[in-house]
């Protein structure tokens, strides 16, 4: 579910997805994450609000990336989680990624239809205010970090110099702890991408990490988009490492880009 909040949605309809949400997916114990987007926050509380109404046990971890919400999501045993994000959209987009139980994720097909008939028909009365739902989440980042240095130990990384860049996304939140050898790049969270848009496979969003690949003498580059739930990498020359596979979509991004005019 996604698209430009305050124009497609408002908190309304994000509190009546909560609401919907526990009697499609099923069970009551429910996590919540949000991205650094300004409108996150006040989507987050609708959408725990509205959880709470149909009567989910909600834990909200706060600023956090999406593929922590999937990590904790089957690591702990919740039986839906949501994320708050649009992921690679411009800032003024938002949107819900839902998940149920081990993660698993839901869709069109598999119960996100059934919520958007309950949303549209439904009329009862919309609370006048959300309460603010605020959680520390440095445990959170924590824990996700110690299991990730389990997988890959920093020494795996000892002998690369490369550049990280978060795009101004929740990527930032993990990068000092995750890539202690890298060049950061754009790793305050920054919830307007003031440097650069969140979306990695436009060509303007590459050339701050080809440009450090370039005069530092890299190795390579990753660059994340918004909610790091994807990346992207740079070879030592600074150029787009680019799967076959990606051809047709990367070029149908950058006609989409030209058209616009971005």
């Amino acid at each position: 579910m996604r698209g430009t909040f305050g124009v497609d949605f408002g908190p309304d309809t994000v509190f009546r997805v909560g609401k919907a949400l526990p009697g499609v997916v099923g069970g009551p114990r429910w996590l919540v994450g949000r991205d650094a987007r300004a409108s996150s926050p006040i989507v987050r509380d609708a959408l725990v609000a509205g959880l709470r109404e149909a009567g989910a046990d909600v834990t909200d971890i706060g600023l956090c990336t999406t593929p922590m919400t999937y990590f904790f999501t089957g690591e702990d045993g919740y039986d839906g989680s949501v994320m708050v994000t649009a992921s690679h959209n411009p800032p003024g987009d938002n949107g819900l990624k839902v998940s149920r139980r081990s993660a698993m994720p839901v869709g069109y097909s598999s119960g996100l239809d059934t919520v958007e008939r309950l949303v549209s028909s439904d009329t009862s009365p919309v609370p006048a205010a959300f309460p603010v739902s605020g959680s520390d989440g440095r445990r959170w980042i924590d824990r996700y970090v110690a299991w990730q240095r389990e997988a890959v130990p920093d020494a795996s990384l000892a002998d690369l110099r490369y550049a990280v860049d978060c795009s101004g996304g929740t990527a930032a939140i993990l990068a000092k702890d995750l890539f202690p050898g890298a060049v950061l790049l754009n790793c305050a969270v920054d919830g307007a991408f003031s440097c650069h848009a969140p979306n990695p496979l436009r060509p303007d969003a590459r050339e701050q990490a080809a440009e450090a690949v370039r005069e530092q003498g890299l190795d390579c580059a990753v660059i994340f988009d918004g909610d790091a739930d994807r990346c992207i990498f740079l070879d030592e020359k600074g150029d787009f490492v680019q799967p076959d596979f990606l051809v047709p979509v990367v070029a149908k991004a950058s006609l989409a880009a030209a058209a616009r005019g971005s």
